[in-house]
């Protein structure tokens, strides 16, 4: 079982990580989308700055969240997706090994 290079392992990763694709383009769609609706009515409020400017803005903070706003936004998605931190698929790909 030490063996992670097995195919089993490799192709259990792949079909785990697929799931977890599946689950997640839908949170992630509407964080993205959050971000665009705020930009939006930034732009509203000061149209002496381009849309796409304030939208790139927004994206840019991102890396930069605090521990607090991602925790918010792994609530939101955890909530939104109906899917549990102990999911099953989330631990099989943590638990295995980067794999090539």
């Amino acid at each position: 079982m030490d063996d992670f290079n097995n195919p089993v392992f490799a192709q259990a990763k792949i079909e785990y990580t697929k799931q977890l694709t599946d689950v997640l383009i839908s949170p992630m769609y509407e964080g993205l989308k959050q971000i665009y609706e705020q930009s939006k009515r930034d732009y509203a409020n000061d149209t002496n700055r381009s849309f796409y400017n304030l939208f790139r803005n927004h994206i840019e903070r991102v890396p930069k969240w605090n521990t607090d706003m991602i925790e918010t936004e792994v609530e939101r998605i955890e909530k939104s997706s109906n899917c549990l931190r102990n999911s099953r698929a989330l631990k099989c790909i943590c638990s295995f090994p980067l794999l090539n």
